[in-house]
C-alpha cells in the first residue's frame, strides 16, 4: 500500500493477505523512505517474493483503488479493484470491482 505502516498493519490483521507491503514511517507518522507505490511497489513486492522463493506467477490476487496500483494489479491472477477511481477503471477494465463501504 502507498499508505503508511501505522495504520495499514490495523487494516492488514482484518483482511486475507500473505503479507503486508507499505510505504514505511516513524513512530510519530512521518514518511522514512519511499513511497509504495507504482513502480516502488512491484519492486518491494519482487523483493518479496525472492525472500519467500516465490515466483511472480504465485500473487494470486492484489487489491488497489488507484491508477498507481495498475502496475501490481496487472502482475496478479486476480486484480481486485476497490472503490476504485476512474484512472484505475480505465487501465483495468477487465478486473473485477467491489465497493467496501466505511
Amino acid at each position: 500500500s502507498a499508505s503508511c505502516q501505522c495504520y495499514m498493519r490495523y487494516v492488514a490483521e482484518r483482511l486475507p493477505v500473505d503479507a503486508l507491503l507499505c510505504t514505511p514511517c516513524a513512530d510519530d507518522g512521518h514518511v522514512i523512505g519511499p513511497n509504495c507505490r507504482g513502480a516502488e511497489k512491484v519492486r518491494r513486492v519482487q523483493v518479496w517474493l525472492e525472500e519467500q522463493q516465490l515466483a511472480p506467477e504465485d500473487i494470486a490476487a492484489a487489491y488497489g483503488d488507484s491508477r498507481g496500483d495498475a502496475p501490481i494489479l496487472r502482475l496478479s491472477h486476480q486484480p481486485v479493484l476497490v472503490n476504485a477511481k476512474r484512472g484505475l477503471i480505465r487501465a483495468l477494465p477487465e478486473a473485477e470491482r467491489v465497493a467496501w463501504k466505511e
